[in-house]
């Protein structure tokens, strides 16, 4: 059997070596990608995580081991994986133009006024996502944040004081607003613009 061995690595910011190795072999209809973890904290590089299959390749991510690794194999190694874009469902506007446009252009807005530095923000922000790609908001609410150290003439205008701060807009006028990290409040703010 001919195997071909592909190498990469990736460091992180946080000192952790990620080691892709791909083998393709005769036997498999597909590459088996294998993950090892190691910190370079450790002199002897033990693995942090013995190793992971992965469904698909990291190899774009990672840059080219120290090896010689042929272009042959490095195309045959990504052939069959493709990345498809990133969707962003909650949209973020930058000026109060781009507010006001969102504003007059949908019927139902909900309005996350978040900060970068703020921890329940960050913390809402994956919950509201999830909740802007559900069948029952979906296509039915525009979603859209804005940092209110950014566009700080909304932020005056709306009169935010606490982060993160949730909008309900309906028809261009706020029918509602929620204050604080609070998924169920959340959740009932977005079925009342749909009644």
């Amino acid at each position: 059997m001919r195997l071909i061995h592909v190498a990469s690595q990736l460091v992180t910011d946080d000192g952790i070596i990620h080691r892709i190795s791909t083998d393709l072999g005769s036997t498999s209809p597909s590459p088996i990608y294998i993950a090892h973890c190691y910190d370079t904290r450790d002199s002897q590089q033990r693995p942090i995580m013995f190793s992971a299959r992965l469904v698909r390749s990291l190899a774009p991510l990672a840059r080219p081991s120290s090896s010689n690794v042929g272009a042959a194999a490095q195309a045959a190694a990504a052939r069959g994986f493709h990345s498809t874009p990133a969707r962003r469902v909650v949209h973020e506007v930058k000026s109060a133009e781009e507010f006001q446009k969102a504003l007059s252009e949908n019927e139902n807005v909900i309005v996350d006024c978040f900060a970068t530095w703020c921890g329940p923000c960050k913390a809402i922000a994956p919950i509201l996502a999830k909740h802007s790609e559900e069948a029952e908001f979906k296509d039915k609410v525009h979603f859209v944040k804005f940092d209110v150290d950014e566009v700080q003439a909304v932020t005056q205008a709306l009169g935010v004081r606490a982060m993160p701060t949730f909008f309900f807009f309906k028809g261009g006028k706020k029918v509602d607003e929620v204050v604080g990290a609070n998924p169920p409040a959340l959740v009932e703010g977005l079925r009342s613009l749909l009644r």
